[in-house]
């Protein structure tokens, strides 16, 4: 069986296909930032994913053992309610007619359920990857949606915020790691090569669904603007740029 922790092989084995997603996500965000419905829109997509998810979640924590132990680290991380109030700030309350599912969230949904009937503790995987996501690069997506679009504190971020007086985000992305490990030091061998694919999978669906996501000329343009006469162009390196101007850029239009 390996020395590693099993997070330590999630992060290993997913370095390629998350630095992938990393640059599909840098690409677009500032676009996103150009237009709050835009960014409505957006976000709705991973509403669906995280809906879906913590709906088989709260079924496994009842149905299987092991993911049962970790309820307590799991659901303080749960964000799909959160996503609502940010949907119905930017959308209003009839947000739900003005999103829909492309075919690579309904992709992902149907896996999510498959996972429950078939092996639930798989779950933990993408439990892992979007829930940590929300926990770390969520904080710094906050911080720039509030810049970029001059959001007031506490309004239309409400998917990156956790109640104060609880732990902080940092502390429950460190208590949710910690415990995966525990638990997966029960789990066979098997068991944690299928986590770990299970977890590169999760990348997988969400570059489709980002790559999914049509934006027109107008707001890429405006963002790619924004970027070259804003302070964040520094922080944006040339490896980034080029790719999401001469490669992505095409991704980015709607036909």
């Amino acid at each position: 069986m390996s020395k590693l922790r099993l997070t330590e092989q999630f992060n290993d084995a997913s370095k390629s296909v998350h630095s992938i997603s990393n640059l599909l996500v840098n690409s677009r965000l500032l676009v996103l930032f150009t237009q709050r419905q835009l960014y409505a829109r957006a976000i709705a997509c991973f509403y669906f994913v995280f809906k879906a998810l913590e709906d088989a979640l709260i079924v496994a924590f009842e149905r299987d053992k092991s993911i049962g132990s970790l309820k307590e680290v799991i659901q303080p991380l749960f964000r799909a309610q959160a996503f609502e109030e940010d949907l119905i700030f930017y959308l209003g309350p009839h947000w739900r007619s003005q999103v829909q599912r492309s075919a690579a969230i309904v992709a992902y949904e149907e896996r999510i359920k498959h996972l429950l009937e078939t092996d639930p503790r798989l779950l933990l995987a993408h439990v892992y990857t979007q829930h940590l996501a929300m926990a770390a690069g969520g904080q710094i997506i906050k911080r720039m949606a509030r810049k970029q679009m001059q959001l007031e504190d506490g309004h239309g971020t409400a998917a990156y915020e956790y109640p104060e007086g609880r732990p902080s985000a940092s502390e429950l992305k460190s208590a949710l790691k910690t415990k995966i490990d525990e638990v997966g030091t029960t789990f066979s061998e098997e068991v944690c090569k299928k986590l770990v694919e299970e977890h590169c999978l999760v990348f997988k669906y969400n570059n489709e669904i980002i790559t999914a996501f049509r934006i027109r000329w107008q707001p890429f343009l405006k963002g790619l603007w924004v970027l070259c006469t804003s302070q964040t162009a520094v922080k944006i390196t040339v490896a980034v740029l080029i790719p999401v101007t001469l490669g992505l850029g095409y991704q980015l239009m709607s036909r």
